[in-house]
């Protein structure tokens, strides 16, 4: 009884790291302020409302409906309850990470059939921990709404998408029509956030069907897969016919290259799997992946022969949706993918590896008998799960953060001193002093001494002005 109660408890200590690192990274959200989009859709929401802020958007500019909105929330909700759009704005960002986390540790935990709470609540902050240290821009994670808005809303639906398709597969099972209704609303929603999603969750539903008529499953639900697919063309049409997106195509004139996209594109991926690989908390993240499947998770029936093509596919899939994202953001625009994009494909890599390994290790012996597990084994298992996760440390995110975290407090004092200034002020045209700090984790565009160029007519038109500039210290 007492080792039962010792060994429920012990995967919750050995998340100790993780969780630690997790809510340290929340608390920093605390002093998150908007700036230059977010500024232009909740002067647009505003004046206009929802509805209208997304016809202005995608009549003009793009057509990512969700991200918009989802953007206007902020300002939404500070209308709504009479609050400040400064004090709304962290709590949506807290918000925001929570839901997350807890996102992620809700797919994730399913890969593993038959693991208990304390289990999907130790792999769920390790991975979350995990990505939030090898953010490319911790930033446009977690602390820019218009940055986290386009990106890390659909990294949570494709690692849904994709869990829900890899345990269907490797488990034989059928998705019920609730699943399947699920993910098609999920589908359609993560197709109207960016130009690479939609191709990634075509790619996952379309080899899951591809794999289970291979392997002759009994059952294949071709017309469930097919729903799911319509559900994201559908998306990706609203998306691309949006009006507004020929406009922006013509800002970027190095773009529509093809040759050069293929190549440019493998290059930025090998780049970023360098990157990946040449770091310690990701280095961490499969060592406590191979420790957790094999010793903590219990034994599973002997696999079936498809495991070592399911594994296999799993790699070139979770690559080639990579290197998607980066083709089509070099034939777009003539540039490596923005950093907050690449903070999604960081997500996809760290997810498939977990897919990856979790799918692996089914082709190992295990000592056990199906369903049991070494109690002995498992604690000495959890014990160096809790040891890896300690390498999150060291992680790129952390490193900046413990750089810039003196600044936090004069940066949120001159935050809310110039949002009192501008939103007191008669004046029509105002001056504000420059910041004495800067940090990059908080901020990247601040004002400028041009008045009509972003973000200083945005901000000026959110606060009723004529013209806002800074002037320097």
């Amino acid at each position: 009884m007492f080792k039962d109660r010792a060994l429920r408890l012990l995967p919750f200590l050995a998340a100790v790291a993780p969780i630690v690192i997790l809510f340290c990274l929340a608390t920093i959200a605390l002093y998150g302020a908007p700036e230059t989009d977010d500024f232009c859709l909740a002067n647009h929401f505003n004046a206009d409302g929802l509805i209208g802020t997304l016809e202005i958007y995608y009549r003009t500019l793009m057509g990512r409906l969700v991200p918009l909105a989802l953007i206007t929330v902020p300002a939404m909700l500070a209308k709504a309850f009479n609050l400040d759009y400064f004090v709304m704005y962290p709590s949506i960002l807290i918000a925001g990470i929570v839901t997350f986390i807890a996102s992620i540790t809700l797919a994730i935990g399913r890969l593993w059939p038959g693991i208990a709470v304390p289990e999907r609540v130790l792999v769920g902050t390790t991975l979350a921990a995990t990505i939030a240290v090898l953010a490319i821009s911790l930033r446009e994670m977690f602390y820019w709404v218009s940055g986290s808005a386009p990106y890390m809303v659909p990294a949570v639906i494709v690692t849904i998408v994709l869990v829900e398709m890899l345990r269907s597969a490797a488990n034989e099972t059928l998705l019920s029509p609730a699943a399947i209704a699920l993910l098609s609303l999920l589908c359609f929603l993560g197709a109207l956030c960016n130009e690479f999603t939609p191709l990634w969750l075509i790619a996952f539903i379309t080899a899951s069907l591809l794999f289970r008529k291979a392997c002759h499953h009994p059952t294949p639900q071709a017309r469930s897969h097919l729903a799911m697919v319509a559900a994201t063309v559908a998306g990706l049409a609203i998306l691309l016919l949006s009006p507004g997106n020929a406009l922006r195509m013509e800002a970027y004139p190095a773009g529509q290259k093809l040759a050069e996209s293929f190549m440019m594109a493998a290059y930025y991926l090998w780049l970023d799997l360098w990157w990946l690989y040449d770091e310690a908390a990701a280095r961490a993240w499969v060592l406590f992946l191979v420790i957790f499947s094999l010793l903590v998770v219990p034994a599973r029936r002997a696999p079936t022969k498809p495991t070592l093509l399911l594994a296999a596919g799993l790699i070139v899939l979770i690559l080639g949706c990579a290197y998607a994202a980066y083709f089509v953001a070099y034939f777009a625009t003539g540039e490596d993918l923005a950093t907050r994009g690449r903070n999604e494909v960081i997500v996809l890599l760290l997810v498939g590896l977990g897919c990856v390994v979790a799918t692996s290790a089914r082709l190992l012996p295990r000592g056990a008998a199906p369903g049991k597990r070494n109690g002995t084994v498992q604690v000495i298992a959890l014990l160096a799960c809790a040891a890896a996760s300690t390498l999150l440390f060291r992680g790129r995110a952390l490193v900046a953060v413990n750089a810039e975290s003196s600044q936090f407090a004069t940066f949120q004092q001159e935050t809310m001193e110039r949002h009192t200034l501008l939103r007191t002020t008669a004046e029509k045209s105002v001056v504000v002093p420059e910041r004495s700090v800067k940090p990059l984790v908080l901020m990247s565009a601040d004002l400028t001494a041009d008045p009509s160029r972003m973000p200083n007519d945005c901000i000026a038109a959110f606060y009723g002005k004529r013209a806002v500039v800074v002037r320097a210290r």
